[in-house]
């Protein structure tokens, strides 16, 4: 099993920008200003599971922006009091010249480490929101209307107007989205844990189906049980998180 040690102290602000920004966005071409629409990274988040999800490329995107927009354009002090939080949250050790007096002097410099502070608290923002299926049920109905506008001469992804080619689970896929969802079907609750539970009865399943301009990211499974599973169909179906409380 993998194992990390994440540090989640400035996650949270990443976490709650990205939620909030797909409302706020709206329709609009201006979603290609986070997603980078029709490019090849695009085309391969879309085509097969990744492990650096269209999310990960959301949550840097949104935040990214701001940290690097206002470098230089603010004096040392805010850049201590707002910047450094990052660097200690992404445990990068803040530099000598990390300073009200000298910061301003070595701008290029943290726009660099800046850049790695953000790609270090996408990571733990992303394990937080991984963890709200419900939440990712509305990223990936964000993204659909996007990728109904897919025609098959764009990328051999594309099986016809809007739908994505059907790509193969990974072990990894299948072993996040069982846990997140803790063995419980998402459509009607059943226990999938039992060892009594054949393997083939669990089924990773399309949120946002194919057919309705789903995409193949990870953001847009959920774990269900065969019976559920064969019966929904391309219907476009997220029922509330069920979820085990810790009490």
């Amino acid at each position: 099993m993998n194992i990390k040690q994440i540090n989640y102290s400035a996650a949270y602000s990443f976490a709650v920008s990205a939620v909030r920004n797909p409302s706020e966005i709206g329709a609009g071409d201006i979603i290609a200003d986070f997603f980078e629409f029709r490019t090849p990274n695009f085309f391969e988040q879309i085509e097969k599971p990744k492990k650096y999800t269209l999310l990960h490329t959301f949550i840097s995107s949104v935040n990214g922006f701001g940290i690097q927009h206002y470098l230089g354009k603010v004096d040392g002090e805010i850049i201590i009091s707002d910047y450094g939080s990052l660097l200690d949250g992404a445990n990068i050790p803040r530099p000598t010249w990390f300073t009200e007096q000298d910061v301003s002097d070595h701008i290029p410099e943290l726009r660099e480490i800046m850049e790695t502070a953000t790609e270090t608290i996408t990571e733990a923002a992303f394990q937080l929101l991984f963890a709200d299926r419900t939440f990712l049920y509305e990223f990936s109905l964000f993204i659909q209307p996007f990728t109904a506008r897919l025609q098959p001469n764009e990328h051999q992804c594309i099986a016809s107007p809007g739908v994505i080619k059907r790509s193969y689970f990974p072990v990894w896929l299948k072993n996040a989205v069982f846990h997140r969802d803790k063995g419980r079907c998402q459509l009607c609750g059943c226990d999938l844990t039992n060892i009594l539970v054949p393997t083939e009865a669990r089924h990773i399943d399309h949120m946002v189906p194919l057919n309705a301009s789903g995409t193949n990211d990870p953001t847009n499974f959920q774990l269900t049980c065969e019976s559920c599973n064969t019966s929904k169909g391309a219907q476009v179906h997220a029922n509330p998180h069920y979820t085990y409380p810790y009490w």
